[in-house]
């Protein structure tokens, strides 16, 4: 069963386990009881919203960017320099402000290379949009950017989504600052 933090584990044994606690609490006479039943009840919640919360929690302190949306942008326009995108959507998962730069890119072992020279933009959310295309933005908590990094334009759309798929793209890797510290986040796509 998933979850609300995408994790799998079984409902059923933490609501057991809580249902248990609070029968042990309430029904059973003997001295030992209460304090036992009580434990229980606590254990069954804990196994219940402990897995999302220890994620949460540490997935704001390590990684404040949550991936959200991976597309292609492909174009045949002979003015456009970069014919192939990687387009991505993600969000400040933290409770602070993230300082973000535009990516660089790594492609895995038969990956897919950036196209030459290097080009990555970020775009801010808006309250009316997106904002310009920059080099860096400040995300604010919980709010959403959006990048693009050119990619090989002799990738078809079909061979990107095939990749992404299995995650064989690359990995986009950001620098970020947040509360006066510089943190490298890598994201496989």
């Amino acid at each position: 069963m998933k979850a609300a933090g995408g994790e799998t584990r079984s409902l059923p044994v933490a609501l057991g386990v809580t249902a248990l606690g609070v029968a042990v609490t309430f029904l059973v006479p003997a001295r030992w009881a209460h304090p036992v039943g009580i434990a229980l009840s606590i254990l069954g919640v804990f196994l219940l919203v402990g897995p999302v919360a220890w994620r949460r929690w540490t997935q704001s302190k390590e990684s404040p960017l949550v991936l959200l949306d991976v597309y292609p942008g492909a174009s045949s326009d002979p003015t456009i320099t970069f014919k192939m995108k990687l387009w991505a959507t993600l969000r400040n998962g933290s409770s602070t402000m993230v300082h973000v730069y535009a990516p660089t890119w790594e492609p895995q072992t038969g990956g897919v290379r950036a196209q030459l020279p290097h080009a990555a933009k970020i775009l801010r959310e808006a309250d009316n949009g997106w904002d310009p295309e920059k080099n860096d933005v400040q995300a604010l908590p919980r709010k959403r950017v959006r990048i693009w990094i050119g990619l090989d334009p002799t990738l078809s759309v079909s061979d990107f989504q095939e990749r992404h798929d299995i995650r064989q793209l690359g990995t986009l890797v950001f620098q970020l600052e947040q509360d006066g510290k510089n943190i490298v986040q890598k994201i496989t796509v």
